[in-house]
């Protein structure tokens, strides 16, 4: 009982509600938007660690070449693959990721979600009334 309740209650909103479907549409994209840009800042944070592990590694390499030790294959390869790694998820996580949710959102909003049929028919509808006046109106003139 108390879903149906707070069911009427959302949908009483819904249609008291004096917001347009596109200023809706518009609140969506800007919500998404901010997702978008949180969740690059996030994945950023998350190199955090990245960052941490390749300055001590290069602060331990420093230090034992000034004690006249070498690094060992093992050891250059080890910073080889650190760097490789945090260059290459700072890349992925704030061009490669980012890009393709821009990509995924706008084809959401353009053919998925079901507000763009509403406003993709409307608009439909309305160029069809425009040319149908704009036929009628030239149909008179000869």
């Amino acid at each position: 009982m108390k879903f149906n309740s707070g069911m009427k209650q959302v949908m009483k909103l819904l249609f008291q509600s004096k917001t347009t479907i596109i200023q809706s549409w518009r609140r969506s994209t800007v919500s998404i938007s901010c997702s978008i840009i949180l969740h690059a800042l996030q994945n950023a944070c998350l190199c955090i660690p990245l960052i941490g592990l390749k300055l001590t590694l290069g602060q331990r390499a420093a230090a034992m070449e000034r004690k006249f030790f070498p690094q060992l294959p093992t050891e250059q390869y080890s910073l080889i693959v650190v760097d490789g790694l945090l260059y290459g998820s700072l890349a992925f996580f704030l061009s490669v990721a980012p890009l393709s949710q821009i990509g995924l959102a706008m084809a959401y909003f353009k053919w998925g979600h079901s507000w763009s049929r509403v406003l993709r028919d409307s608009r439909h509808i309305k160029d069809v009334k425009e040319t149908s006046v704009a036929t009628n109106v030239y149909s008179t003139d000869l």
